[in-house]
């Protein structure tokens, strides 16, 4: 039986799904930084999706449906993710031995964000960056900017060209 698949929220179903009391992903024991990697990455995309259904090895399948069936399908339904199903998720990353303190201690996102892609979902890095003649692989790009006073509201194409012009570096493969 193929496993049940909700589409991403989009324009008025998502405000319609998630604004409101009791919407989002439940927090509990530091989870604020899973929970905002993980609905950022689900709620209203569909980049991921694929390697939500891939054929996993059986170790990793017990991660790949619980961030499917209990975290991305009921986000997507009802906008709400109770804080016992992310446990569940922490609980399953504590125990395949990734880090002894999922359950119990905040993390940093980037950390999470490139053990999600990497480790268990299997991706192959998504950006191929380059300073100062040396290329790296990188699931995810944090944006650095200096204060810029006449910038009033940039769009995201503008932070990240900017944030690449002050680093030094050079978008080579996407």
């Amino acid at each position: 039986e193929a496993p049940e698949s909700f589409p991403p929220l989009r324009d008025e179903a998502a405000v319609r799904v998630l604004r409101g009391h009791m919407k989002g992903i439940q927090g509990h024991c530091n989870s604020c930084y899973m929970d905002a990697a993980l609905f950022s990455l689900f709620s209203c995309t569909s980049v991921l999706d694929s390697m939500l259904f891939l054929p996993f090895p059986p170790c990793d399948r017990d991660v790949q449906g619980i961030l499917r069936d209990e975290i991305v399908n009921p986000l997507r339904r009802t906008g709400f993710v109770r804080a016992s199903s992310v446990m569940h998720l922490r609980e399953q990353l504590t125990d395949k031995g990734q880090c002894s303190s999922f359950t119990n201690a905040e993390k940093d996102p980037e950390e999470f964000l490139n053990l999600i892609m990497q480790q268990i979902l299997g991706m192959e890095p998504l950006l191929r960056l380059q300073s100062g003649g040396r290329e790296q692989d990188c699931y995810c790009y944090q944006v650095f900017l200096d204060q810029q006073e006449d910038l009033v509201v940039p769009t995201v194409q503008q932070l990240v060209e900017r944030s690449f012009l002050c680093s030094d570096l050079k978008l080579v493969e996407v």
